[in-house]
């Protein structure tokens, strides 16, 4: 019997203690709720957590001011009443540390105080409170017990009619007390010391003094956490002060913890009083820039943004362009012979920053192509692409492969019929193709090939599937992206908006010199820069057009010019008949006209 009577006691305890809610939500100062805040709720006597949820909300259940360890722990001690149970009196030793003000209420097991105001202060050592509860029924009491209101303790009491009395002593140190202050309508009050709010998006903030529980429920309503703007970006490459830098950089920083995009700025001067780029709404941690000067100092900056603001521009940073030809590609294409001597088509390869080399036709008399676009004779290819490495290690090696190799009508079709799918989907001539380059690196030593130029990336010829899945087949394999997109609006947006397409990866223009004073084009380049494509993007000057152009014409010296307004950042001139006129070749060794 005595058994079951203590685990009612201890059940109605718990009961007792865990019912009082402590809610509300966390908003910024737009309203808007902020979820995944770690809140920590501190009270007198212990700390409560949780999480905020997808509006902002948070819930501390279980919240009270109970702890029988609280006392103990601080060098005082509260005994169980005595006796227990009892009719109508007990005694409730207390032992003091130092002199202190106790406080003793009485509560039903339905929260309710029964007998209030008994308070007093005693001397350090050991005193009592004489408790009398006459008039109550019988049932279970809890008496709370405070020190100095900061330590609390509870005992579990019994009071049965018929059961012995107390008979009281010493009342210099003790309290005696009856139950002349009933208030059935108090419950038992729990105070809170403060909320704890951290997180990511937010700095840690406090919330204190707060309200002190006095029902079951107590709602905080929205709580404001001002959330700042995001910390200006840390620069990353290419480093403070650098020089011999290309002409087509690739600017790299830190993320910002909270940041949804970035800006930045390059400019010749250090009071950015002018520009030379200037991009924005970027959402990753990098930004291509191309067609800068030769061996000219360039200072570069970056802030960052979010619904709450913008940073502060980052520390500045200066890098000087090389002087050297740099930012120039060239393609070989057509008679190689044309252009000397192994050794020396190397040299002339190394003096880019960007050198794609094509299926060709005759390199030191070998045939490379016959008449299948997988029947290809690479056994010349090693010798060179090790000599143009040795000369330049810094030079972007692409090889050429067509998006259209598995296309029904042939690997260069008329745009006549648009391969939609691969057949069986998975584009397997593409795949043979572009690892038939890929082997040489892997056979040969010496040979590093960075990319994969994309040719016919057009929607004229293929599909979203079929650019989708040869894009994403190049970068699986761990290679740069050079699409040639032709000249005109159609291939610029179909290739741009691949998801495939990174930061590091390049558009080409085909064919941009001859049609500069085309609409098509002006248009595809200037759709290109409102879009902020924040990746590299080339041009092919004349490819076969070569009739009607020489390297001092005014149409390729104007078409350069506007490339170079819109932010292009490299380019081209080359003039070749596709091996047919091989003596024909021009090559214009600077592209700066």
């Amino acid at each position: 019997m005595r058994i079951v009577i203590l685990i009612s006691i201890l059940l109605l305890q718990r009961a007792f203690v865990t019912a009082q809610t402590v809610t509300g939500t966390i908003v910024d100062q737009l309203g808007i709720g902020l979820s995944d805040l770690h809140a920590t709720l501190y009270t007198p006597l212990t700390e409560y957590t949780t999480t905020t949820d997808a509006n902002g909300s948070f819930s501390f259940p279980n919240v009270t001011s109970v702890n029988d360890k609280s006392v103990s722990q601080t060098g005082y001690s509260i005994s169980n009443n005595y006796p227990n149970p009892f009719n109508p009196k007990t005694r409730i030793g207390v032992t003091l540390r130092n002199n202190s003000k106790v406080r003793i209420d009485i509560y039903n097991v339905l929260g309710q105080m029964v007998m209030g105001d008994m308070e007093k202060y005693l001397r350090a050592g050991d005193s009592y409170f004489d408790l009398e509860l006459k008039g109550l029924p019988s049932g279970f009491y809890i008496a709370r017990i405070s020190v100095d209101d900061q330590y609390v303790a509870t005992r579990k009491m019994m009071l049965i009619y018929g059961s012995q009395h107390l008979a009281a002593s010493d009342p210099d140190q003790g309290y005696r007390s009856d139950r002349s202050t009933l208030d059935r309508r108090s419950t038992m009050d729990t105070k809170l010391d403060s909320l704890v709010l951290t997180g990511i998006s937010i700095e840690r903030t406090v919330f204190a003094p707060l309200p002190t529980v006095t029902g079951n429920v107590l709602n905080l309503g929205s709580l404001v956490i001002t959330v700042p703007a995001p910390n200006a970006p840390t620069l990353l490459s290419p480093p403070d002060s650098a020089t011999d830098q290309s002409t087509s950089p690739t600017l790299t920083w830190n993320a910002s913890s909270g940041a949804t995009s970035y800006g930045s700025q390059v400019s010749t001067t250090s009071m950015f009083t002018s520009f030379v780029r200037k991009q924005s709404g970027l959402t990753s941690t990098g930004a291509a820039v191309g067609g800068l000067d030769t061996s000219t100092q360039h200072y570069w900056r970056v802030n960052a943004t979010n619904s709450y603001g913008t940073s502060q521009w980052s520390d500045t940073w200066s890098f000087t362009t090389s002087g050297t030809i740099g930012d120039q590609l060239f393609i070989f294409q057509g008679a190689y012979d044309a252009l000397g001597t192994l050794d020396e088509i190397a040299q002339l390869a190394a003096r880019h920053d960007v050198v794609v080399f094509t299926h060709g036709f005759y390199l030191d008399g070998s045939t490379w192509v016959h008449g299948n676009c997988l029947d290809v004779d690479y056994s010349k290819m090693p010798d060179l692409l090790v000599k143009v490495r040795e000369k330049n290690p810094r030079v972007k090696i692409f090889v050429y492969v067509s998006a259209t190799a598995d296309h029904p009508n042939g690997c260069w079709p008329q745009p006549s019929v648009q391969m939609s799918e691969c057949p069986n989907g998975n584009c397997a001539d593409f795949k043979t193709w572009t690892n038939l380059w890929l082997n040489l690196e892997h056979d040969h030593n010496g040979i590093i090939i960075d990319g994969i130029f994309v040719d016919l990336v057009h929607p004229a010829l293929i599909g979203t599937a079929v650019r989708d899945s040869v894009f994403s087949y190049v970068k699986s394999r761990g290679k740069l992206l050079m699409a040639n997109v032709l000249s005109d609006t159609l291939g610029l947006k179909f290739a741009a908006s691949s998801p495939f397409l990174q930061p590091e990866d390049f558009l080409l223009i085909e064919g941009y010199c001859v049609l500069a004073g085309n609409p098509n084009v002006q248009t595809g380049a200037m759709n290109l820069q409102l879009q902020n494509m924040n990746i590299h993007w080339a041009a092919l000057a004349s490819e076969w057009y070569n009739s009607a152009l020489t390297c001092n014409s005014d149409n390729m010296k104007n078409a350069y010019a506007m490339f170079r307004q819109y932010g292009g950042s490299a380019f081209a001139y080359q003039s070749a008949d596709l091996g047919t006129q091989s003596g024909t070749w021009v090559y214009c060794p600077h592209g700066r006209k």
